[in-house]
């Protein structure tokens, strides 16, 4: 990818393959500049960074427990007022 004169910052589109196994896990790539123009050009320290892409399983199941147990208060909430005018 080229960067156009004077940019500071760009977004770049990186694909994720799919994969052939059902296993969750984190992932890691590095990204690095090189290249610089006009002769002379520096790039700064962060000319290089790790990118790490989380499988957050916990956060799924914490996710579903939620979802269920606001059901089941929902559900309780329910009964509660149909009792109350019986």
């Amino acid at each position: 990818m080229v960067f156009q004169p004077n940019i500071i910052e760009e977004r770049i589109r990186i694909p994720i393959l799919p994969r052939d196994d059902l296993e969750q896990r984190d992932e890691s790539f590095g990204l690095q500049l090189s290249s610089i123009t006009p002769d002379g050009a520096k790039l700064s320290k962060k000319s290089f960074i790790m990118i790490n892409i989380v499988t957050d399983i916990e956060g799924l199941k914490k996710a579903e427990a939620l979802e269920q147990m606001l059901k089941k208060i929902e559900e309780e909430e329910e009964i509660t007022w149909v009792g109350q005018f019986i």
